[in-house]
């Protein structure tokens, strides 16, 4: 780990270096982070991340980051994935076993394993009370190519005491299933995104948002099977309908407390054209204690299914899916942070976080054998 920190770091110096001879006698700030998150289903992924802000002048800012995701699951095996429902045996292989032709999956072998790397670039320029942000994200797999540009445009008002910030974002996303490279899928993503922050006293603080997203084209996981009835030799592919229509209102409240603490209360509806709707409850405390500040929180989810997703098909449909993020479900995150100085130069940032979902599934399809339970730490250094 150290050492691919390392590469990250000369990688950051290079690409400062080519910026600019005005950019070295910037105050950049570095920061370097690894989250790991390792579930009940035998997923595991690994997520070093850099972030390199340079100012330019003093009404400018670029802010550049990279990330890579490292996913694997040593103990997945698709034959043994339950996705052939009633077999009293299941051969130990994978699902070239039962279906030729799709090995490439995960090459012959019985894990699976994916990288996906992310490069993003942000500027930030100030003009009096705008803020204008305009950016850049390409997210790239060896399947899968995602490219989004976004705008945001932040204006203080009434001496900074309301925030008007608006947020409009494209991304074109492109997957070849590794089978076929020449089989091209493409999806369209528009968004827009109304935020108002308003100080209410000198002790709290209230916050409005709204954001509408349009997605057009393939929503379906390539990947992904279902079977129908009793026929397990033969599963159909996943099914999605080929646009969505998205909404989402939130509203937080922030009150300082007493010992120097204070408390966000966030709620969060959504809904979409999909039939899904969502609910979302979350709290968050922290308190400074000494040169850091001590964080907790706990997030409550619940949420509707897709009016076509079932848990086990009796016969074909227009649309199929058995993608437990479409199914009705619950879930809970409770989390606890630590963050502040280390010295003049160096912050860190601490979080560790446990997942629970709840449902109610037959989970005899699935290869988890019930809902996911997963940990989560994040351990960040920053250089100013």
């Amino acid at each position: 780990m150290a050492a691919a920190d390392g590469r990250v770091a000369r990688r950051w110096a290079l690409l400062a270096a080519l910026l600019g001879p005005g950019c070295l006698g910037a105050d950049p700030s570095l920061g370097v982070r690894v989250d790991r998150y390792a579930g009940s289903d035998g997923v595991t992924v690994v997520s070093p991340r850099s972030d390199l802000a340079l100012d330019l002048d003093d009404r400018t800012q670029v802010g550049l980051n990279y990330g890579v995701d490292a996913v694997s699951a040593a103990s997945f095996n698709y034959a043994q994935s339950k996705t052939h429902r009633g077999d009293p045996v299941r051969t130990v292989g994978n699902c070239k076993a039962c279906h030729g032709g799709i090995d490439a999956i995960s090459g012959a072998s019985l894990n699976y394993r994916d990288t996906r790397q992310e490069l993003g670039v942000t500027v930030v320029r100030r003009l009096g009370e705008t803020e204008l942000k305009p950016a850049y994200i390409r997210s790239q797999e060896d399947d899968y190519l995602s490219q989004t540009l976004s705008l945001g445009l932040s204006q203080g008002l009434f001496s900074r005491d309301s925030t008007l910030d608006l947020g409009l974002r494209h991304s074109d996303d492109v997957s070849r299933p590794v089978w076929e490279k020449d089989l091209v899928r493409g999806l369209s993503t528009d968004a827009a995104t109304l935020t108002l922050t308003q100080v209410l006293t000198r002790r709290s603080q209230a916050r409005l948002s709204a954001e509408l997203s349009d997605l057009r084209g393939f929503l379906s996981n390539p990947y992904a099977f279902v079977q129908v009835g009793g026929l397990t030799s033969q599963p159909l592919p996943e099914r999605h309908p080929d646009a969505r229509r998205q909404g989402l209102l939130a509203v937080a409240y922030k009150q300082a407390l007493g010992w120097d603490s204070a408390l966000e209360l966030d709620y969060r509806y959504y809904a979409d054209t999909w039939d899904v709707t969502a609910q979302t409850l979350a709290l968050q405390w922290g308190k400074p204690w000494g040169p850091f500040t001590l964080e907790a929180g706990w997030r409550h989810y619940a949420q509707t299914q897709a009016w076509f997703f079932r848990n086990f098909y009796a016969q074909a449909q227009p649309y199929l899916s058995r993608d437990l993020k479409l199914a009705a479900f619950s879930d809970d995150l409770l989390n606890v942070g630590l963050r502040g100085g280390l010295g003049r130069d160096w912050s860190m940032d601490l979080r560790y976080g446990r997942y629970l979902r709840h449902d109610d599934l037959d989970y005899r399809l699935y290869y988890a054998n019930g809902p996911v339970v997963s940990d989560m730490v994040s351990v960040g250094v920053t250089y100013h």
